[in-house]
């Protein structure tokens, strides 16, 4: 909806064709839900008019008669369907280099994530409490509120520069900028007898709020800079290059660090170059297709409208009640299990070690399980490893009640 706003020309048939299948399979995949968990979801009634659902009829009638059509003609309804997803079958011949491009971009936005995620460890040597640390992590509050300024960034664009590049290059700029001044005083907030908290967390706020509006840009170039049947390949260049950034600005840090080669000073220089030098390459040379008149966005008014039509379906506003409490689980495994062991002595040159030997489980996964996850029970999977997932999470609270507070480092 994002990508091709809805026209008021078609907006019955937008309806029929994109929101009400859509509500359909999410009441489907809950309603399995619910039966996998033994819990009753209210569904919400079909918003549809008759007139939309007869739409629907006749067009899964016609698809019926031409299935029929082409089996007189010896050539089964299978067949048909069969062809039809060949014809929409992946093919990046053309495309590799729109697929490394975006790879890099999204590549930058988890180097400011890896980054992030040293520094609770960094201030955890300097004897910060686990409330300031707590503090520090709202800085990664932005990318679960992107939605309510997504519409803004994707409706306002200056046409000379492009629609994506227009929110892209300031946001990447200004990420690097921000990099190269924080080189220069990040060790006074740190190193210091109270380090400044509070100024730690607005900088990197600001920093997750920059790579999220770029995240918004480039998701939308993504559905553009690639051929429709190579759309899908945008998630996994997503998922892949946030974990390798994510691995650059964690465990690259940490080990250079280690080796005496970098400071977190230099390392943050050394990031802030690298971000304006690729952003200066992509605004240079690489063109942004313009926006098609049927293509071209709504008012803001009317993106916001839609958006929040789409929130009161209630299958979406169970999706978002089960998404915000996933991970509720976890964060012992995810934040705190870390720092307390690095509280026992482990080193957080270590922890960073074992984190790297898994990088690339975390590269892979999202190739292997997209095979289960682009299907029409996309959450099967997740389903089927949350159990296996919380029981880790027991054992991982074991294993650090268990570690002796005088532990040395081998």
């Amino acid at each position: 909806l994002r990508s091709r706003p809805l026209r008021k020309s078609c907006r019955a048939t937008a309806f029929t064709k994109l929101v009400l299948p859509t509500s359909v399979n999410i009441q489907k995949l809950f309603s399995k839900l619910a039966n996998t968990v033994g819990v009753a979801l209210p569904m919400a009634p079909s918003t549809a008019s008759p007139g939309q659902v007869g739409k629907v009829a006749v067009e899964e009638g016609a698809l019926r008669q031409r299935a029929g059509g082409r089996a007189q003609q010896g050539v089964t309804a299978k067949e048909v369907h069969g062809e039809e997803e060949e014809e929409d079958k992946s093919d990046l011949r053309g495309d590799y280099g729109n697929v490394f491009i975006l790879l890099v971009l999204y590549t930058l936005q988890g180097l400011p994530m890896g980054l992030s995620a040293v520094l609770p460890m960094v201030l955890k040597e300097r004897g910060v409490s686990f409330s300031d640390v707590g503090t520090f992590s709202l800085n990664s509050w932005p990318f679960s509120l992107k939605l309510f300024w997504a519409p803004l960034v994707d409706t306002w664009y200056i046409a000379s520069i492009g629609r994506r590049k227009t929110w892209m290059v300031p946001c990447q700029m200004l990420i690097g900028v921000m990099m190269l001044g924080m080189s220069v005083f990040i060790d006074d907030m740190i190193y210091i007898d109270q380090p400044a908290i509070l100024t730690l967390t607005s900088l990197f706020f600001v920093l997750y709020f920059l790579c999220a509006t770029q995240d918004i840009a480039v998701d939308g170039w993504a559905l553009t800079m690639l051929r429709p049947e190579n759309v899908g390949w945008a998630a996994t260049c997503n998922a892949a290059g946030q974990t390798i950034g994510y691995a650059t600005g964690f465990t690259g840090y940490m080990v250079l660090e280690q080796m005496k080669v970098v400071t977190l000073a230099s390392f943050m220089f050394l990031l802030g170059i690298v971000f304006i030098a690729v952003t200066i390459l992509v605004a240079l040379f690489k063109t942004e297709t313009p926006v098609s008149p049927e293509d071209e966005p709504e008012d803001i008014v009317t993106s916001y409208r839609h958006m929040l039509s789409m929130m009161k379906l209630r299958p979406v506003q169970v999706l978002i009640v089960i998404l915000a409490t996933w991970k509720m689980a976890f964060p012992i495994t995810d934040a705190i299990a870390p720092l307390k062991f690095q509280e026992y002595g482990v080193p957080k040159e270590h922890l960073a070690y074992m984190t790297s030997l898994f990088m690339p489980i975390y590269i892979l996964v999202p190739l292997v399980a997209a095979r289960w996850t682009a299907g029409k029970a996309p959450l099967d999977l997740a389903m089927s490893s949350y159990p296996i997932r919380v029981v880790v999470v027991a054992l991982t609270a074991i294993v650090a009640y268990c570690t002796p507070n005088s532990m040395e480092p081998t």
